[in-house]
């Protein structure tokens, strides 16, 4: 796949073939409630919450700040050259 030269494809007829048969996503349906919330077919206890809410749960009581900056101290320790 990294071989291919992407500039030569051509996707149009693959494309326009679900779209033909209703099977290509509305973009007006591509939310993110629908893809990954409420309106996701994984949604199977009508409970599932849309990624921006799990993020933020998930990162509640979490110290971001402080946690960029050690994983920057990792990456670029300082010299302590001015």
């Amino acid at each position: 796949m990294g071989e291919v030269d992407w500039n030569k494809v051509n996707l149009d007829e693959w494309i326009g073939l679900p779209q033909q048969n209703g099977h290509f996503p509305n973009p007006e349906r591509l939310k993110h409630e629908a893809l990954t919330g409420s309106g996701n077919p994984f949604n199977t206890d009508g409970k599932r919450k849309n990624v921006p809410d799990r993020t933020t749960e998930r990162l509640k009581g979490v110290e971001v700040d402080k946690l960029r900056d050690q994983a920057t101290k990792l990456i670029k320790p300082d010299t302590g050259a001015r």
